[in-house]
């Protein structure tokens, strides 16, 4: 296990938060109707620093946001979240469960779904059969682009406890994943932790954060609010 660390500097002359997310290898980007979330989120005043940290441990996860997927619903797999909904479900407590894996020899679990009491879970982890993270949907899985806000749910993966990327679970379905590493980017604004972001718009002002030989790295944001990283 390898730990990270990116401190921000926040130069600017605004409060904001920073957000750290990743990309799909371009290929598996453009074939694959996924949700990026934003993986790691922390609000900054002006001239202060901030510190992310993480391990290379990646994980399973499924969310049940009690929405449908889209951009801007909140799918944090770290702890439940309560969210209004309409008159006929006033208050539903959204569900969601993160796995530590290590593929290949524990790459491969099964999304089970309870229709009475309307909830999901992860079977046991086991071996995939190649050296890619696979979680497979059972039949009783709805399919969550066309069933009620309440019951759809995202499955996708994780690292280090906190949600990657999602995509809409559907019955009968084996989704697969590529071994990370992806690359990370840091970017800025108006965003919570766990939020489905539109990727295209976030990297526009994004940078491309390498760690190469190196465990640790250093950002800026300056007084024209331009990003860069120093080190």
């Amino acid at each position: 296990m390898t730990n990270y660390t990116l401190k921000v500097k926040n130069n600017s002359s605004n409060a904001t938060s920073f957000c750290v997310f990743m990309a799909l290898p371009e290929e598996q980007a453009q074939n694959s109707s996924f949700y990026t979330l934003a993986w790691m989120v922390k609000y900054a005043e002006p001239n202060t620093m901030i510190r992310f940290s993480w391990s290379d441990i990646f994980n399973v996860i499924w969310s049940q946001p009690g929405r449908h997927l889209q951009s801007g619903v909140i799918c944090d797999v770290r702890e439940p979240n309560f969210l209004s909904l309409s008159r006929s479900i006033k208050i539903n407590a959204a569900a969601s469960q993160c796995l530590n894996i290590n593929p290949p020899e524990k790459g491969f679990t099964t999304l089970q779904y309870n229709k009475k009491q309307l909830t999901y879970c992860f079977s046991k982890l086991e071996k995939s059969n190649n050296d890619q993270i696979t979680i497979n949907c059972d039949s009783e899985v709805p399919n969550s682009k066309t069933t009620s806000p309440h019951i759809a749910a995202g499955i996708g993966i994780g690292l280090s406890g906190s949600g990657l990327f999602l995509v809409n679970t559907q019955p009968n379905l084996a989704f697969m994943w590529p071994v990370p590493p992806f690359k990370f980017y840091l970017s800025f604004g108006s965003v919570k932790w766990g939020e489905i972001i539109d990727r295209e718009s976030w990297l526009e002002r994004a940078v491309l954060v390498s760690f190469n030989d190196t465990t640790e790295c250093e950002a800026i944001l300056n007084i024209n609010n331009r990003l860069k990283v120093i080190r």
